[in-house]
Order: structure tokens, then C-alpha cells, then sequence
């Protein structure tokens, strides 16, 4: 969930619900499809807005470290869920004891946690790393699912990006100081 996040900005609520159908190829590019549409009639996939049903290139780095091979072996085994150990609440946030683990737990353990660390700090890297890889401010509201709308009235005109320019943008995003070379699937 946290390299998810880190490569693709996407909230903890939009990575947790994942189904297995939510990765798809859109214009031949292997995608996150954010979606609250589900298969499952028993599923509550939510979204914060309307702005957030979007697709996401899944980023080179998601891909290398094996990915699409786990979505591939999940899709085989008949499961539906992309994270089958996540649990979905009926109530309440179904985010809340990862959240809380992940926060109060796993940050202090590694000597991480500060007022300013959280899980959505991931989010707030990928829009810095955004920055310095230059992308145009209408894409990186595409990607991260915020308002065209806020962008004035141009930015309701238009489908905006094709996939394949997402992807190329997405392909710009890096961590210069973040080796993660030791999770690459030969």
C-alpha cells in the first residue's frame, strides 16, 4: 500500500478497496482505474469525490518491483480483492486500524513519526515529485483526482489527457535518494 501510494498519489481508501478488475489496460498502458464501481454486491467502494474516479499509469518502478505479476497470480487464484487480507467495514472508515497501525505503530518503530508523517504523506511526496518532473498542473490534477473545475472554465472543456501521455509523465516521477532496488523482480 505505501509504494502504491508513493508511485501514484492515490488515498489510502482508493488503494485499500481495490479489486482485481481495477487494474486494466486503457489505451494498451496497464492502469489503476479508480472506480466506486464493484462486481461484488456487497462491496461499498467509495470516493471522495466525483474528481477522484480517474486512471493512473501504474509508474515503471510499481512494475519492476512485481506488481503486475502479484494482479496476475490474485486473478488466477479466482480472488476478487486486489488486497484479500484488507478488510471492508460496513461502517466506519474500513481504512481505520491500517490507518491507525500504520500511524501510531509502524512510524514510531522506525523512529519516522513526527506532527507532520502520516500515510498521506505519501500522497503529499507524489505531488512534489510531480513538481519536479515539471508536470503540467491540468495532468497532475488528472492523476491525483482533484476539480478541473477549480482550473476556471477551460478546464471543463475536453477529456484531457490521453493514457499514454499520463504514462510518460508518470514515467518522470522519482525518489533520487530512494533505493529500492532490493524489491526488483528479476
Amino acid at each position: 500500500l505505501p509504494l502504491i501510494a508513493l508511485f501514484s498519489g492515490m488515498r489510502l481508501l482508493e488503494i485499500y478497496q481495490f479489486e482485481v478488475n481495477d487494474i486494466q489496460k486503457v489505451q494498451g498502458i496497464d492502469c489503476f482505474v479508480v472506480t466506486d464501481i464493484s462486481d461484488d454486491p456487497h462491496a461499498n467502494k467509495l470516493l471522495k469525490s466525483e474528481s477522484a474516479e480517474r486512471v493512473i499509469p501504474i509508474h515503471p518502478t510499481l512494475i519492476k518491483i512485481g506488481l503486475l505479476k502479484y494482479h496476475k497470480r490474485i486473478s488466477k487464484s479466482g480472488g476478487t480483492r486486489l488486497f484479500p487480507a484488507a478488510k471492508l467495514r460496513t461502517s466506519g472508515s474500513s481504512t481505520d486500524l491500517f490507518s491507525v497501525w500504520f500511524n501510531e505503530r509502524f512510524l514510531p518503530s522506525l523512529d519516522a513519526k513526527t506532527v507532520r508523517t502520516s500515510f498521506y504523506s505519501f500522497r503529499h511526496n507524489f505531488r512534489d515529485a510531480l513538481r519536479e518532473a515539471n508536470m503540467p498542473r491540468d495532468a497532475l490534477r488528472e492523476l491525483c483526482g482533484w476539480s478541473r473545475y477549480k482550473a476556471g472554465w477551460e478546464g471543463i472543456y475536453g477529456n484531457g489527457y490521453r493514457t499514454e501521455t499520463l504514462a510518460k509523465y508518470m514515467a518522470q516521477v522519482e525518489y533520487p535518494k530512494l533505493d529500492l532496488s532490493h524489491l526488483y523482480d528479476d
